[in-house]
């Protein structure tokens, strides 16, 4: 189904850095990665098991709310009501058939990463995503719009408002944003420092859980609760197999720093992806 949440909103002076989770169908996913401006991980058809995605396309399958053709991108309104239930009876019967090819492909041991890609027209997908005030104006501004196709302009609307409804947090100098962080982690990490076992200061060590927990939802579990060393374990490994995204959500208030990245030319943030070393 279609839902948006912010997750995390941070505000230095004037400058908003906001991060979003949100549902939205996976075929539109392309047209929310021509939004360059945005850091984005995204759940995988390739690490979700087959029978996960069957089980949510029975349950809750996408279905697009039918329009009419016409010349050029933008339709001719709605489809009348006989034709749409028509539509949506062909659309189910055939994610039925392919329910069937896509369970054959399994049992003959096909990998997910071939045969879920077939479930992917009735598929949701969840994506977290990271940008400043001025890229997500940039994103609501096309998506948000009734020249948009409605089904990434659905999920632009509920986020436009989920955005107007938050209240940032006001930052100072040196605070962080951390998507997925919350206080019962601030405290572990605290405490994780005292010992100094893995000679990472207390903010980093948000910050490499954050990235984990971001990493995560290419498998839909985000929301887990894990140990500090499986969170910094997992951050580490994929900054060293070159898996950089995860730490491009995480940003800290650095003034005048020269920083590259979706942030680098957005200040006062930087990116923690830029703070460990990659700089691209």
């Amino acid at each position: 189904m279609y839902k948006a949440s912010v997750i995390a909103d941070s505000r230095y002076k004037r400058k908003r850095l906001v991060t979003f989770e949100f549902n939205l169908p996976k075929c539109v996913v392309a047209e929310m990665n021509t939004s360059r401006s945005l850091s984005r991980n995204s759940a995988s058809s390739r690490a979700i098991p087959s029978d996960r995605i069957i089980s949510a396309i029975e349950s809750d399958p996408f279905i697009p709310e039918w329009t009419a053709a016409n010349k050029g991108m933008v339709a001719a309104g709605h489809l009348n009501e006989n034709a749409s239930r028509e539509a949506t009876k062909d659309c189910l019967a055939a994610r039925d058939y392919m329910i069937a090819y896509v369970k054959r492909q399994v049992a003959r041991g096909v990998s997910k990463q071939d045969a879920n890609r077939y479930l992917e027209p009735w598929m949701f997908t969840t994506i977290v995503a990271t940008g400043t005030d001025r890229a997500w104006e940039w994103f609501f501004g096309l998506r948000d719009h009734g020249d948009a196709d409605p089904k990434i302009g659905k999920a632009a609307r509920l986020m436009h408002e989920a955005y107007d409804d938050s209240k940032p947090r006001e930052m100072d100098e040196g605070d962080w944003h951390l998507p997925y962080i919350k206080e019962g982690d601030r405290e572990r990490a605290i405490e994780t420092e005292c010992t100094g076992k893995y000679g990472i200061r207390y903010t980093f060590l948000l910050a490499h859980m954050s990235a984990a927990r971001c990493a995560r939802i290419s498998y839909l579990r985000q929301h887990e609760d894990r140990s500090v060393a499986d969170e910094v374990s997992r951050a580490c490994e994929l900054v060293k197999s070159g898996h950089w995204s995860p730490t491009e959500h995480q940003a800290v208030v650095m003034p005048g720093h020269n920083q590259g990245g979706n942030f680098g030319n957005d200040q006062p943030f930087a990116q923690f992806r830029h703070l460990i070393g990659d700089g691209y």
